[in-house]
């Protein structure tokens, strides 16, 4: 079992750039909602403008372009992506946090992960 306090721990900023050739172009982001309406980076895709940069999985979203992302929805922040043209910047946090990717191989089978709120904490037990 693992006990993890994200509140204390010491988040590093990131700030990227990159540049958006095309209106249509393919940004390469997908995000989620997390806990007190901030927006999570949960995949960076190879062949998209921010793959060479050092936005990752995890972080959590802060600002596009200057404008601050927490309190929208994940569909609300993508369309700051998708309406930029040229040049798109980002302030990302790293808190040191980790995406995990698991495929059921039937619809009956168990991930086997537990998840437990803790107030201001989470409990991860497999």
């Amino acid at each position: 079992m693992s006990l993890i306090d994200l509140n204390k721990r010491k988040e590093k900023p990131v700030f990227v750039s990159a540049t958006k050739s095309a209106k249509h172009c393919t940004i390469g982001l997908t995000l989620n909602y997390f806990d007190g309406g901030k927006i999570l980076i949960r995949h960076v895709f190879e062949g998209g403008i921010f793959a060479d940069t050092d936005l990752k999985a995890g972080m959590i979203l802060i600002k596009v372009n200057d404008k601050p992302v927490k309190g929208m929805s994940t569909i609300q922040a993508m369309e700051l992506f998708t309406e930029a043209e040229g040049e798109i910047s980002v302030e990302a946090e790293d808190v040191g946090m980790y995406i995990a990717t698991v495929m059921k191989d039937s619809p009956g089978a168990k991930v086997g992960i537990g998840l437990k709120d803790r107030g201001e904490m989470c409990l991860i037990s497999t």
